[in-house]
């Protein structure tokens, strides 16, 4: 949600751009979130955002910091399907 870290991303050559999940259009076959539950208001209205967007065989990966362990990171794998 940073108009900085977009337009420094930009600046890159990357395709950034400032949005909520529920903003996201296409379906895909993978969408990556690290670090990003976490942050969100509601992490189940993210995770019900982003299966929408997801094509029949798509995967939701979700890396979620561990913070009882310095230096680790636990990453979950969860697979949502369009009919779910």
């Amino acid at each position: 949600m940073s108009e900085d870290a977009v337009l420094r991303a930009q600046k890159k050559g990357l395709d950034v751009h400032v949005g909520t999940s529920s903003m996201i259009d296409g379906k895909y076959d993978a969408i990556i979130a690290f670090g990003v539950l976490e942050h969100v208001s509601s992490p189940t209205s993210f995770l019900r955002d982003l299966s929408k967007c997801l094509s029949d065989a798509g995967e939701v990966i979700v890396g979620q910091p561990m913070q009882d362990v310095p230096s680790y990171d636990l990453f979950l794998l969860t697979i949502f399907t369009t009919s779910a």
